[in-house]
């Protein structure tokens, strides 16, 4: 679970006009505002669910409800685990339908709740590929490969067009900060015949949205080195924006991350730095390929 979540500047921007109205005379007796994200995705732009309940209620709020809600919002609780932040301890606690959830949080009358990716389920899920391929069957797999918060539309058609020939099954964008609709322009080699591209507008959507069994793969500096890389047999791999890099918060939900070594400065444009990972994974498995 990740670090305590200090709340931005613009945090109260998401939250509704009777919880950002500064701290209240006293805490409202019939409802509860409860702030999800994914990890991975930053405070300032987290849902916030409205939990109401009766006055009974006080000072905190039972677990149950806030579980209730998170059903009731569709959230995979197979797939996904909650843990709400506890102000006292400066931590992250796993929710559970008996905890007893102080609602005074950062003198809001509110809770934050984040969800992880459960670990057991991204190794059943990959354990469950494997097991089901026969072994009359090569091992074939799968890769995506996408940039969060890309800065320019002439990257994102370069990257295309390296994911193209290097086989990947698709691209994607997260947050992307250029005009998506002129995307026609940038894929000059009609890519999206055989790699579609899919647009998320923020983490949320991406993290409820990644393929089943496809460990997320970080591509940052700091990772392990590139050429000692195992590449998953599903991979989704993921790259930062052109001026930023990878969002602390996102790099902190990868499964794996790697960096790419330089002769000198190790800062690599983002679709040259992806199109290396792609012929690294491409040329690890082409050697490792059967012979006829």
């Amino acid at each position: 679970m990740s670090g305590p979540a200090a709340l931005p500047d613009d945090a109260s921007a998401a939250l509704p006009r009777a919880a950002r109205a500064g701290p209240p005379a006293a805490l409202s007796a019939g409802v509860t505002y409860v702030r999800l994200c994914y990890r991975g995705q930053r405070k300032g732009t987290a849902k916030v669910l409205r939990v109401e309940h009766g006055d009974e209620v006080g000072a905190a709020v039972p677990g149950r409800l806030v579980v209730a809600a998170l059903a009731a919002e569709g959230v995979d609780a197979a797939r996904f685990g909650a843990a709400w932040y506890h102000e006292g301890l400066d931590g992250y606690l796993a929710l559970r339908e008996e905890d007893i959830i102080p609602r005074g949080h950062h003198q809001r009358e509110g809770v934050d709740v984040e969800l992880s990716e459960n670990v057991e389920w991204t190794a059943r899920a990959v354990s469950r590929l494997a097991a089901s391929r026969g072994d009359d069957r090569p091992e074939t797999g799968y890769f995506g490969v996408g940039i969060v918060r890309g800065k320019t539309a002439s990257n994102h058609g370069i990257l295309w067009r390296s994911a193209y020939q290097l086989g990947a099954a698709f691209i994607f964008t997260i947050g992307a900060r250029y005009d998506s609709a002129k995307e026609g322009a940038v894929d000059t080699y009609g890519c999206a015949r055989a790699v579609p591209c899919f647009h998320y507008d923020d983490w949320a959507a991406f993290a409820k949205s990644a393929p089943f069994g496809a460990p997320l793969v970080g591509v940052e500096t700091g990772g392990e080195p590139l050429d000692t890389f195992e590449h998953p047999p599903c991979a989704v791999y993921l790259l930062g924006s052109e001026d930023s890099g990878i969002p602390p918060a996102a790099l902190a939900a990868m499964h794996h991350t790697v960096s790419i070594p330089a002769a000198r400065g190790a800062s690599y444009n983002v679709a040259v730095a992806g199109s290396l990972v792609m012929y690294d994974r491409f040329a690890k498995r082409a050697r490792g390929a059967p012979e006829e």
